[in-house]
């Protein structure tokens, strides 16, 4: 096989409306029985991205938090993760409840999310998905991997332009969905944990095959030997992209895995 290795994101890829379908699920199982891996590449943290890794059967480790940690669901055990300052934080968070006071202030430190501002607005996607998260204080978080801002787009616009001068220089700063603003540290991102996972699990990058839909993928398509992006992915995604799968309410794996047994 040539791309014997597969790494997908996960919303707006494989899942819609944070559902994977049968089609793409199956289409996923038919790579793996012909000796392709499987792993996920996401911004969502271990806790939620487990019934995904289970659904699917992975067998690679995972890229969580948008890069900023490797994950092994059959260890249960984080392999590589990287930090945020907690000093920094609570300046990000100032400036940023500063233009938006409603925003949802997100605190990934391993485990449950924080929720930081106790007056931030509902994030529809914890309830919707039953996400595990408690309320606490960046202050109290051991390690902190990122951070992330929830609320109205053009709010979280404002949130961008008000941390970017001080913290633009020394951490990734991105939209990972038009709802989510996040911090990452520096050395973070899907391409790097990519590039982290080749390195040490001694997966040849030619040999690997990338899907994602949003910016916070563009890194990984472009360093994997073959990128893939659905086909309503922006133009700027698509663009980096060696192939275009269906649309990923059209079970954009179905077709990727069909191209990737054709090159056998």
């Amino acid at each position: 096989m040539k791309y014997p290795y597969l790494y997908c994101d996960i919303d707006g890829t494989l899942a819609d409306k944070s559902v994977i379908s049968q089609e793409n699920g199956a289409a996923l199982a038919k790579y793996r029985q012909v000796g392709g891996k499987l792993g996920l590449a996401t911004g969502r943290v271990e806790l939620i991205t487990e019934s995904y890794a289970k659904q699917l059967a992975v067998d690679l480790p995972c890229i969580l938090y948008n890069g900023a940690a490797v994950y092994d669901f059959s260890r249960h055990a984080f392999l590589h993760t990287e930090k945020v300052d907690t000093a920094d934080v609570l300046a990000m968070m100032e400036l940023g409840m500063g233009v938006y006071p409603q925003v949802s202030v997100e605190i990934c430190p391993g485990g449950p999310t924080v929720l930081a501002n106790p007056n931030g607005v509902e994030d529809e996607f914890i309830t919707r998905e039953q996400q595990p998260f408690v309320y606490g204080k960046a202050e109290d978080c051991e390690r902190i991997i990122k951070l992330m801002f929830y609320g109205e787009p053009q709010r979280l616009k404002q949130v961008e332009a008000a941390i970017l001068p001080a913290f633009g220089e020394k951490y990734r700063i991105l939209f990972s969905q038009p709802v989510y603003l996040e911090v990452l540290p520096k050395a973070a991102g899907k391409e790097s944990a990519l590039a982290w996972i080749s390195r040490n699990l001694h997966l040849p990058l030619e040999q690997i095959c990338a899907m994602g839909d949003f910016d916070n993928d563009v890194g990984m398509i472009s360093l994997a030997g073959l990128g893939a992006a659905p086909a309503d992915a922006p133009e700027r995604v698509k663009k980096q992209a060696d192939f275009i799968s269906d649309a990923h309410d059209r079970h954009a794996a179905v077709r990727l895995v069909e191209y990737l047994m054709e090159l056998e």
